[in-house]
């Protein structure tokens, strides 16, 4: 099994209202990432996609915080030109990994094609501090 580092397209802070605080002294924030895999196909059933959320927002932001991550949720399946790959989603820490899988019952592995067209897109919240 091959773990594939993602290729971070874009991070944003997509909602972080001051009424919504976290647990003792926490922030919490809801984060968007925009990322594939880049030049590397991802086998579905044998490799997952993984992207650390602390180390693509201090890519992104350089603000120093460290999420915790409360839950996510992926918003956009990734597509090559005529396929769609849906995903399932585990969470280890702050890494999530993503198992590629076809769309049509989000069970079935399907293998992610080398450089996708359009990107996957998930939601993290989190607690900062």
């Amino acid at each position: 099994m091959a773990v594939i580092t993602a290729t971070v397209r874009d991070f944003s802070i997509v909602d972080a209202p001051p009424q919504v605080a976290g647990i003792s002294y926490s922030k919490r924030l809801l984060l968007k990432l925009v990322f594939d895999n880049g030049a590397t196909a991802v086998i579905g059933g044998t490799d997952t996609l993984a992207i650390d959320v602390n180390a693509a927002a201090e890519l992104r932001q350089r603000q120093g915080f460290t999420c915790v991550v409360r839950s996510f949720q992926l918003v956009q399946p990734a597509q090559s030109t005529t396929t769609e790959f849906a995903a399932t989603m585990t969470l280890s820490g702050t890494t999530l990994s993503l198992t590629p899988k076809t769309p049509a019952d989000w069970s079935t592995n399907a293998t992610l094609t080398a450089s996708p067209a359009v990107p996957y897109v998930v939601h993290v919240l989190c607690d900062v501090s």
